[in-house]
């Protein structure tokens, strides 16, 4: 009979720890401005893109035909890509969510 006390004891303290930490990520995850997140990324990855492009519109092996042939391919090819594991992730975390009717 004490092993089954313990052993319950144990498991409610378990559900109301997990519980209250449930309770303290969502405040803190609340206070985390998103904006502010994403305009740094953003700020970043245009950058990027900047110096891409630059290199590409200076360098003499593709500067005739970066903008017109090449920039736009590869934008093509980089949405299919991320736009591809942004979306397979995505539908992956919501597979197991019910269906609202």
């Amino acid at each position: 009979m004490e092993l089954i006390m313990a052993w319950a004891t144990s498991q409610v303290a378990v559900y109301v720890g997990g519980s209250i930490a449930a309770v303290i990520l969502t405040w803190i995850l609340k206070k985390i401005d998103t904006a502010k997140i994403r305009k740094v990324v953003y700020k970043f990855f245009y950058k990027i893109g900047a110096s891409i492009s630059k290199f590409f519109n200076t360098w003499k092996y593709t500067k005739a035909f970066w903008e017109n042939t090449l920039e736009p391919w590869f934008i093509g090819l980089l949405d299919m890509i991320f736009g591809g594991i942004m979306q397979g992730l995505f539908d992956g975390l919501r597979s197991d969510n019910k269906k609202k009717r």
